[in-house]
């Protein structure tokens, strides 16, 4: 319930913030304060419960980062 309550607090704080079409060309950062790219919504809401879905490690995170980590499970 924690996470949740994390999770949410986090989704509702980014609500307004500006979205970056261009951050795939760009370089997404996990956390940027400026603005939001697709991938740092959902790595974010994990990131700030303590969970880091990035499945490199680096300072970048792109969806395939989210998408291979070993924290989520696969269908």
């Amino acid at each position: 319930m924690r996470f949740l309550r994390i999770a949410v607090e986090y989704a509702l704080a980014q609500v307004g913030q500006p979205f970056d079409y261009a951050a795939t060309a760009t370089m997404p950062f996990k956390i940027n304060e400026s603005n939001l790219h697709c991938a740092e919504v959902p790595g974010g809401l994990y990131l700030a419960a303590g969970v880091d879905l990035d499945s490199n490690g680096g300072l970048l995170v792109y969806p395939d980062d989210i998408y291979f980590s070993p924290k989520l499970v696969k269908p």
